[in-house]
């Protein structure tokens, strides 16, 4: 996934996911300044895909927020947060 096609508030929310769980580890700002070479969309799009984060392809809702989320349970394989399935 394309940075690029996160939304303002998807990016928050990867951002502050990750920060979550690196308690333990280096800091994000400096895996990016050092891995990614200051990159912060290109390591964004890395933990999308590294941490699993899928988003409503309706209204662009975390799967790692929402517990009936549904990874490719609408009628087109499009994945649905557990309000827009309800609505399906």
């Amino acid at each position: 996934m394309s940075v690029a096609t996160l939304t303002q508030a998807q990016q928050k929310f990867v951002w502050s996911y990750v920060c979550r769980r690196m308690a333990d580890d280096k800091d994000p700002n400096e895996v990016i300044r050092d891995d990614y070479g200051g990159d912060w969309s290109r390591y964004l799009a890395v933990m999308v895909e590294w941490h699993g984060i899928k988003f409503c392809s309706v209204c662009g809702k975390a799967n790692k927020e929402d517990p009936n989320f549904q990874v490719g349970g609408g009628a087109g394989g499009e994945h649905l947060c557990g309000t827009c399935a309800a609505k399906d």
